[in-house]
Order: C-alpha cells, then sequence, then structure tokens
C-alpha cells in the first residue's frame, strides 16, 4: 500500500512538472459556449479556439482602418475560428485578452483578443493584425473555419 500511494506521488509529481494533462486538450468545438475563447489542442498544435456568439460576429464585421489585411485570418460570418497559439519564438505562445490593449485608439473594435508577448503584435478575434504607431505585423492564419 504504501508503494501504491508512493507511486501516486511521483506520477501526480512528474505530470505536473512535464505538463501531462489528462482534461479536455483534444475536445472538439462543440463543446465551447457561444462567445468563449480556449487554447486547447488541435491535430497535434495549440490553438486558440473561439465559439464567436452573434454580438461579436457582428461587431468583428465593422473594421475599422487600424486592421491590417481585412482578408486575413477568419471570416467574421463564421461561427467558429481556430488560430494557431505559435509565434515566431520557440516556446512563447500568444495570449488571449478580453480587456482592450491600452496601445489600440478609440476607434478600434475589441471584442477579446489575442497579444504576441514576443513582439507586441495585438490582434483580434478572428486574427486579423491591429496596425500600431510605428510598427508592422503579420496576420494569424486560421487553422480551419
Amino acid at each position: 500500500m504504501l508503494l501504491a500511494l508512493a507511486g501516486g506521488f511521483a506520477f501526480i509529481l512528474l505530470s505536473s512538472t512535464v505538463g501531462l494533462r489528462f482534461s479536455k486538450d483534444q475536445a472538439t468545438l462543440t463543446d465551447l459556449e457561444p462567445g468563449q475563447t480556449v487554447l486547447r489542442r488541435w491535430q497535434q498544435q495549440r490553438v486558440w479556439m473561439t465559439h464567436l456568439n452573434d454580438r461579436q460576429r457582428e461587431a468583428l464585421s465593422k473594421v475599422p482602418a487600424t486592421v491590417i489585411r481585412l482578408n486575413s485570418g477568419c471570416v467574421p460570418q463564421t461561427q467558429y475560428c481556430l488560430l494557431s497559439a505559435a509565434t515566431t519564438r520557440p516556446g512563447v505562445e500568444l495570449r488571449f485578452v478580453s480587456k482592450k490593449p491600452v496601445a489600440l485608439g478609440r476607434e478600434a473594435i475589441w471584442e477579446g483578443g489575442f497579444i504576441n508577448p514576443d513582439n507586441g503584435a495585438i490582434f483580434d478575434l478572428l486574427g486579423r493584425a491591429y496596425r500600431l504607431p510605428g510598427e508592422q505585423h503579420d496576420s494569424l492564419v486560421p487553422i480551419a473555419h
């Protein structure tokens, strides 16, 4: 019994240090509530999954001049948007933020989005990059529509 307890403790310790998870990493899109954005594993890569609700789709269809490349990322009419969490720097992933970043002006529409902690690039929920003063960023590539 002591051996089983020690084995269980070792498993918990090992799984927490190497990041083993037995949760919804492989979950389907239908597990998301409308308006929810989560980081998951999809086809062996980490992605941000968003189930867009009606309000988000309507707001994101009105694109301000601060968005770069309107035809990139997911389309506003889509119900689900999957975007790669990877950045060009190994080990650094995009972060989801619900609060509008200070760097965006008042005219920028913000329904939540992503920030690249490596270079400060800001993206909307559809993966379209925002133009920031003196900077240029590519848009994110959708995984699936």
